[in-house]
């Protein structure tokens, strides 16, 4: 793997420098450099991919710089609720230096790490954060003389969700009238069964619910998991909970942009561009749902209610081509017939998300996340310079690091 190393790009397992560094810039997108810059570098013949591996703290200061011993790393992203990134790496463990120690040990369960990736231009690297993990299930191995350890590592999620930690011992209850953000916020600072918080970076929070309180009160019995609150308040406003890159918590609904087709195109394919390995398109129509009823709280014997129906001609899956294909939803938290519709809008984007997708493999390219949007020209697929919104992304970083996308025609989920 190529690393940064006293001003020089090394490829670790060989010790070889690559390239001569003066200069580290980093972005929070890749969209600073604009947007034919991008597309002239990743589309050029060579490209110099570069990954970078921190241990982090308590806190989340950087504790060490483990890059010297990273051998191996897999990145997945993917749109949900929940864990979207989870890792694994393999890590030289030379005198077991790796081998977890609840004490006096460099890690143990639920130890933090912080992951880099970036992309050599002239003698700058240009790195982008690719998010806060945490560390759960180690196989420590020995092959002839070497010894090696292999992480499996999650988003922060996995603090909330059984997968580290997440599940609790005593019955937790937030009581109605809350602002819903103070809700989320409580939650993360609450004590994790150590004595020690879940997480204390600031919240990310969807300011189109800033005024909205629980209306009812939300109860969990001991031994469920914390992740189930946080899923059920951000159904209740419409809204995906999840992690992002630099390890906050996020909450926010995407039905907005969706709406109004806000999504600026980060990156173009075109058929014979070098930079593509492979692509097919799949139809999956067992997916399908093209009209979603949502019934919410009964008030004064008025039932909340909405609809939201595709009828984009645009989309193979309209209503118009192929007839009513419904769900109803009933949800009690629901209690406005306002809630009822954004969460009607925000079932039938996700139902109409990998209804038709395009599964497409580059060669590396580090500047994508989920619900960005891909221009695309494959005229042999039936592809003619068509939006595509990304769903899932994965990245391997060895000697022949390649990044894969599966994407959603944009068409599919615009109502």
């Amino acid at each position: 793997m190529n690393i940064y190393k006293n001003g020089y790009v090394v490829d670790s397992i060989h010790n070889i420098n690559i390239a001569n560094i003066t200069k580290q810039v980093y972005l929070n997108s890749f969209s600073k450099l604009g947007f034919e810059r991008i597309l002239k570098v990743f589309k050029a013949d060579i490209v110099i991919p570069v990954f970078r591996l921190y241990l982090l703290d308590e806190d989340e200061n950087i504790s060490m710089d483990a890059s010297d011993d990273l051998m191996s790393a897999s990145l997945s992203i993917t749109y949900q609720t929940g864990q979207r990134r989870t890792m694994n790496i393999t890590l030289a463990n030379i005198d077991n230096k790796w081998k977890p120690k609840p004490i006096k040990g460099l890690i143990w369960t639920g130890s933090k790490f912080r992951f880099d990736s970036g992309i050599v231009i002239g003698d700058t690297i240009y790195w982008k954060q690719q998010g806060v993990f945490v560390f759960k299930d180690p196989t420590l191995s020995r092959e002839n003389s070497n010894q090696t350890i292999s992480l499996s590592l999650c988003d922060k999620f996995g603090l909330f969700d059984g997968s580290v930690y997440g599940t609790t011992s005593l019955k937790t209850i937030i009581p109605v009238g809350v602002p819903m953000k103070n809700a989320f916020t409580s939650l993360l600072a609450s004590d994790r069964g150590n004595g020690k918080p879940f997480d204390l970076k600031p919240i990310i929070f969807n300011s189109e619910y800033t005024d909205i309180n629980t209306y009812y009160t939300i109860k969990q019995d001991a031994g469920t998991k914390v992740s189930e609150i946080f899923t059920s308040m951000g159904e209740t406003i419409s809204s995906d909970v999840y992690y992002n890159e630099f390890g906050n918590m996020v909450v926010s609904s995407n039905v907005n942009e969706f709406i109004s087709s806000n999504f600026p195109v980060v990156y173009r394919f075109e058929e014979n561009d070098k930079d593509i390995v492979s692509a097919n398109v799949v139809y999956n129509t067992s997916q399908v749902r093209n009209k979603v009823v949502v019934k919410g709280a009964i008030a004064n014997g008025y039932q909340f209610s909405a609809i939201a129906e595709n009828k984009n001609l645009k989309s193979d899956y309209c209503i118009q081509y192929n007839g009513e294909i419904p769900e109803v939803i009933n949800d009690s938290k629901l209690y406005a017939d306002s809630l009822c519709m954004s969460r009607a809008m925000y079932e039938l984007i996700n139902f109409s998300r990998g209804t038709k997708t395009l599964n497409l493999s580059c060669t590396y390219n580090p500047i994508f996340d989920v619900n960005q949007s891909v221009m695309v020209n494959y005229p042999s697929l039936g592809i003619n310079n068509e939006n595509y919104v990304i769903d899932s992304i994965s990245m391997s970083m060895d000697s022949g690091a390649t990044t894969s996308l599966t994407m959603t025609n944009i068409n599919e989920v615009i109502f």
